[in-house]
């Protein structure tokens, strides 16, 4: 059985590879064509992974392992190209009887998860209440589960900007998900709904300076897509500095230039900096 490290890993490592998904595998050792099928995973070759996974469902293996399989072969299904409808009502049946068989065991969560996001990425058209009953579901199941802080962002999404919403709506979202961005239960999801909560409070208005406080914690929480943190970190130096925090801007403003050597902005920021340096904005900082 892997130690808690292998799994997690294996969580962070999916998690970047499928965008806007997080996974956690079950705590059973795989069988080896299984093994092989998440390694083609991690290598985004997706039709080799059904493959193996589908070697691995001839093995006859039964019990944890065949559950791993089972989801493995039901998110690559997901990923096939080009995509079908019947391989996503296919991956919807597996998942299905999953949950339905342990909803309760990190297999049961995956697939909780996993049909949420057919419902709200896969299906044509969307049907985001039917995902967002998914994201519930699993938030009620497991509050404290790293899928569970994965539907939060993503139902966040779903009620910041579902069709027709009011601005005073989506005003008390973002003022009902602000003190619960912390309490996620990884810096993954911390991260993310920190960065949906940032984009929403600068989209609706809400206030540059509820923007910065969510960017910069996603930052704290840590942002590992090269170019999402260079963006980051210009919108809160450019954040900072309309908000006449020229001290925290220029600590952006230098991080962003030792970081990313080959950026285009490098020019405008380096100015910008030389501008917020300058003896009359150090004489007029207060």
């Amino acid at each position: 059985m892997p130690g808690r490290l292998q799994i997690s890993a294996r969580l962070r490592l999916l998690a970047a590879l499928l965008p806007g998904v997080a996974f956690l595998s079950a705590a059973s050792a795989p069988a080896p064509a299984a093994a092989v099928a998440w390694d083609d995973i991690a290598r985004g070759l997706f039709h080799e992974a059904h493959q193996a996974f589908a070697a691995a469902g001839d093995t006859g293996d039964t019990g944890d392992t065949d559950r791993e399989t089972r989801l493995g072969t039901a998110l690559t299904l997901l990923q096939l190209q080009p995509k079908t409808d019947a391989n996503i009502r296919r991956a919807a049946t597996l998942l299905t009887r999953l949950h339905e068989e342990n909803p309760g065991d990190e297999t049961g969560l995956a697939a909780l998860y996993y049909l949420g996001r057919i419902e709200h990425l896969h299906r044509t058209p969307a049907d985001p209440e039917a995902a967002a009953r998914y994201y519930r579901e699993l938030i009620s199941t497991r509050p404290d589960h790293p899928l569970a802080g994965q539907a939060r962002v993503k139902l966040a999404l779903i009620e910041l900007y579902r069709s027709g919403g009011r601005p005073e709506d989506r005003a008390q979202t973002v003022a009902r998900l602000t003190p619960l961005a912390d309490r996620q239960p990884d810096a993954a999801s911390r991260r993310d709904l920190h960065l949906v909560l940032g984009e929403a409070a600068l989209r609706f208005g809400l206030g540059s300076q509820l923007a910065l406080d969510h960017f910069r914690a996603a930052l704290e929480a840590g942002i590992l897509r090269a170019t999402l943190r260079a963006d980051t970190l210009v919108r809160c130096g450019e954040l900072a500095r309309e908000l006449g925090h020229a001290d925290e801007a220029r600590r952006y403003y230098e991080t962003f230039l030792a970081d990313f050597r080959r950026d285009v902005r490098r020019r405008t920021i380096t100015e910008t900096l030389a501008a917020l340096s300058s003896p009359a904005a150090l004489a007029a900082a207060p």
